[in-house]
């Protein structure tokens, strides 16, 4: 009995919640065994943790306790995106708010951001916040302020020039049609890094020139330029960039509107590694010094002479992944029997146009090359007629022969020209381990794949997966029966059709 009510006592009481008793209550509220471990780090780690929330939640946490509200006025990184108030006053909400934080704000800054893509804050206002930051030496800076008639009524900032000669910048990010860039010659930023400049006016030509010579230890640059008759500060006809330290290098020019004449693209950066060009503007593009460039992305969309691309080419004779696409294609006419450049050591290519008869001519220019992608890129001019016939060149690459071992055709139309091509392709490729088929107007890859084990050896063909409508799997099984029977120089090529 008396085993029975103990065990009924002991289930009785691990049912109940367990009441602390005042001794260990008295402990909690002395600190004793407080269970707020947040609460018990110190200052440093909290704002460490702060830092990577937004500052609209940041600021929240003041109503915790008096240390809370002391922390976050201390908080290095201020994020401030004006899509947080569209629904709470809106502009005005706004201004307030960014003006409240950077007044109570006590510490250094390490990272300001502002968003003003709905609002309408003054040109003082915004002047004054990027004034705030350059006082408290901020080293990451971003703005984003557009152009936008509807919604923030044409704003237009002048930026302050205190924002080029902040010794302690290291990332500056400035995007949007508003913003006004007016760069002195006697600017000076030594410690910066990354430089992004999308979409943003320019005072003079010289704006741009002076900006980038300014920071030597600059290592990361992008320029995005539009060409427009209602802002024609927004292009630099005549860009120059000569960078001793630059590593990574992304420039568009001219996407909208008309360019005017004689635009010139000058590049010297013998420590650049990656090169990215889409220009549809400039009539003349010198690239020297790149000694240091492993890829390369060129996207060019104007008349181009094949002496003029070449020349070019001479500059990325030691890269190992280059992509081309726009109107290069018909520049490079080698019926004309000129000189290739040799590319000693590329191993990946991509010829994002239309291939025509000269590819196969063109993969003489790589020896090492060992995977290729043909991908369909809407602004190429060209196109390869349904009644042009392939020829089958004379010499065989030697990539195809000894290290080709990946190919990758977008857009297959199945045309007499694309099958003679794939049939010399596939005949050719003693090492080619796979050869991937995307159908035209196929917008997905679809696991049908085709496998081959050698030519004497049966075709096989796996549908992994039916799903889709029937037209495209149509497409797909009719690719499969016309590359069934060609012969191929490699026993362990796999053919997938995407």
């Amino acid at each position: 009995m008396v085993m029975a009510t103990s065990d009924q006592s002991s289930t009785q009481s691990s049912h109940e919640s367990p009441i602390p008793s005042p001794k260990r209550q008295k402990s909690t509220e002395d600190g004793g065994h407080s269970d707020d471990r947040i609460s018990d780090l110190p200052n440093s780690v909290l704002l460490h943790i702060l830092s990577f929330l937004p500052t609209k939640g940041v600021v929240a946490t003041g109503v915790l306790s008096k240390r809370w509200k002391l922390l976050w006025a201390s908080v290095p990184c201020l994020d401030f995106d004006d899509r947080n108030f569209l629904k709470r006053g809106g502009n005005v909400a706004f201004r307030n708010v960014v003006n409240k934080i950077l007044l109570e704000h006590n510490a250094s800054i390490r990272e300001f951001r502002v968003n003003c893509r709905y609002s309408r804050p003054c040109d003082v206002d915004i002047e004054l916040w990027i004034r705030k930051a350059i006082s408290r030496n901020v080293q990451v800076l971003g703005l984003c302020v557009p152009y936008n008639i509807h919604t923030n009524g044409g704003l237009s900032v002048q930026l302050p020039r205190g924002i080029f000669s902040c010794q302690t910048l290291v990332v500056l990010k400035l995007i949007g049609e508003a913003l006004m860039i007016s760069v002195p010659s006697t600017a000076y930023l030594p410690n910066l890094k990354t430089l992004e400049l999308s979409s943003v006016r320019y005072q003079n030509e010289e704006s741009v020139t002076n900006l980038i010579s300014c920071s030597l230890g600059l290592e990361n640059l992008s320029i995005w330029m539009k060409t427009s008759k209602n802002m024609p500060y927004m292009h630099v006809p005549k860009l120059r960039i000569h960078a001793p330290a630059m590593k990574s290098l992304q420039i568009v020019k001219g996407r909208h509107g008309r360019a005017s004449a004689d635009d010139v693209l000058d590049i010297s950066a013998p420590a650049l590694s990656e090169l990215t060009i889409e220009d549809h503007v400039s009539d003349s593009l010198q690239i020297t010094n790149m000694g240091s460039l492993n890829k390369a992305n060129l996207n060019l969309h104007k008349t181009l002479s094949y002496q003029w691309l070449i020349k070019c080419f001479e500059a990325f004779r030691n890269i190992k992944c280059l992509s081309l696409s726009g109107d290069i294609p018909t520049a490079l006419n080698f019926e004309s029997g000129l000189p290739l450049v040799k590319f000693l050591n590329l191993t990946h290519l991509t010829m994002g146009c239309v291939w025509r008869p000269m590819l196969v001519y063109f993969l003489q220019c790589f020896e090492k090359l060992q995977v290729l992608r043909l991908t369909k890129n809407r602004s190429c001019s060209g196109s390869v007629h349904p009644e042009e016939l392939w020829n089958d060149p004379v010499l065989v690459p030697r990539c195809l022969m000894t290290c080709l071992r990946t190919i990758w055709i977008q857009d297959f139309r199945e045309s007499e020209f694309e099958l003679s091509m794939l049939k010399y392709v596939l005949k050719n490729g003693k090492v080619l381990q796979k050869l991937e088929i995307c159908p035209a107007d196929t917008h997905r890859p679809w696991n049908i794949s085709t496998r081959e084990g050698g030519v004497a050896r049966k075709f096989e063909l796996k549908f992994l997966r039916s799903e889709g409508n029937y037209r495209q799997l149509e497409a797909k099984y009719s690719i499969a029966k016309k590359i069934m029977n060609i012969q191929k120089g490699s026993d362990a090529c796999e053919i997938d059709i995407l």
